[in-house]
């Protein structure tokens, strides 16, 4: 695997750098050092540790990929993602290929997914509700005082998702 999830530039140069280290340590004497496990230690393809193989510190860079950071949507194309946002049973796979109709341009739909998400924009079915509403504190209130008030040295509570409340005797008892 040469890529890891959410793998980027500075990842990779930061692998080559531990991968040089790994096999200096191996030309010092680290026997148990191979490709094969460096490979398992950086989550790399043998492939990668080849390319590498024989280079030094000084030989690495940082690679810059070609052409415009994949990551960057002009504003034209976020303002479509956003009227496209607010309006029902719009996916990001219809608004990559709303994009090409519109500006001739291609987004693939996971960037529009990742735009959504960065944003903090949802679908539109999703509606978004707090954990706790007022009457469930009050009734978490009421519970608690319950219990402070609470007996019985023979039975121990049961609370369950219903309203109402099981006793279940105690084992040894």
């Amino acid at each position: 695997m040469t890529k890891q999830l959410s793998d980027d530039d500075n990842q990779q140069y930061r692998d080559r750098i531990r991968f040089i280290a790994y096999r200096e340590a191996r030309d010092e004497g680290a026997s148990f050092i191979t490709k094969k496990w460096i490979a398992n230690k950086l989550l790399r393809s043998e492939k990668f540790v080849q390319k590498y193989w024989n280079k030094t510190y000084s030989e690495i860079t940082p690679q810059e990929r070609p052409g415009p950071k994949s990551n960057t949507l002009t504003r034209k194309t976020t303002q479509i993602i956003l009227k496209g946002t607010a309006k029902k049973i719009k996916s990001c796979r219809e608004l990559a290929k709303e994009i090409k109709r519109l500006r001739g341009k291609d987004v693939s739909h996971q960037m529009v997914h990742l735009f959504r998400v960065r944003k903090g924009l949802k679908p539109f079915h999703i509606i978004s509700k707090p954990l706790k509403t007022t009457e469930q504190i009050e009734d978490r209130l009421w519970f608690v005082n319950f219990l402070r008030q609470w007996d019985e040295d023979f039975l121990h509570l049961a609370p369950s998702d219903e309203f109402y409340i099981y006793t279940v005797g105690k084992p040894n008892h």
